[in-house]
């Protein structure tokens, strides 16, 4: 598979990956819904960071330093998110552990794995930031693509601030439910055009590792 068909079929399978996250948060059956939205949040990873390494590879050599830091960062994004999905999808899903344990590995509200939830979405928004500023927008598309990729960076702020000021501590109550789902929701409406704007950028730009 040569770059051009990589880079683009990263990008569509973030885009699937993450409509399929978002329609998952919304089915009624909670244990159904959380593995499902799970098993999308490690696709949504894997596209992402092949979509990262595409964005190096196409990036002007007086912009890759900051295409490699993206890439670095998509990387540190993936290691968090698959070690949280993973986790719920095995030990959790299964019960494969003592009590006290799974109490302190099961995704809720302000657990710690909620927070490494949230601190791992906050590196993938600081990735997008610097990804943005590696791109030479020349159409219009090109220039909404990096506009979005660089607010993103906004997401960083709130993602990593909120655990470290602990806004939600304590027990979740059904209204915190529905507003973590309307956040997420929101996030997917962003995100899914920032992947397919980058399917169309990966096929009009094509270049080869050794330019």
């Amino acid at each position: 598979m040569n770059n051009k068909s990589f880079s683009q079929a990263a990008a569509w399978t973030a885009a699937t990956a993450t409509l399929l996250f978002g329609l998952f948060m919304l089915l009624p059956d909670k244990t159904l819904s959380t593995a499902l939205s799970c098993g999308a949040s490690l696709f949504i990873s894997i596209g992402y960071l092949g979509v990262a390494c595409a964005f190096a590879v196409q990036a002007s050599a007086d912009r890759k330093a900051a295409a490699y830091l993206g890439m670095a960062l998509a990387c540190v994004y993936t290691v968090f998110i698959n070690l949280v999905y993973f986790t719920q999808l095995t030990t959790v899903l299964h019960g494969s552990a003592p009590v006290e344990v799974l109490d302190a590995i099961t995704y809720r509200t302000g657990t710690w794995f909620f927070n490494l939830d949230l601190f791992g979405y906050g590196i993938m928004s600081l990735s997008t930031f610097f990804i943005g500023l590696s791109l030479k927008a020349n159409t219009r598309s090109e220039k909404w693509l990096r506009s979005l990729m660089l607010v993103a960076g906004v997401f960083a702020i709130s993602s990593i601030l909120m655990p470290l000021l602990n806004v939600f501590s304590g027990e979740a109550g059904a209204s915190e439910d529905i507003y973590g789902v309307l956040v997420l929701e929101f996030w997917c409406l962003y995100f899914i055009p920032v992947m397919v704007l980058a399917a169309g950028y990966f096929k009009k730009n094509n270049k080869s590792s050794s330019d």
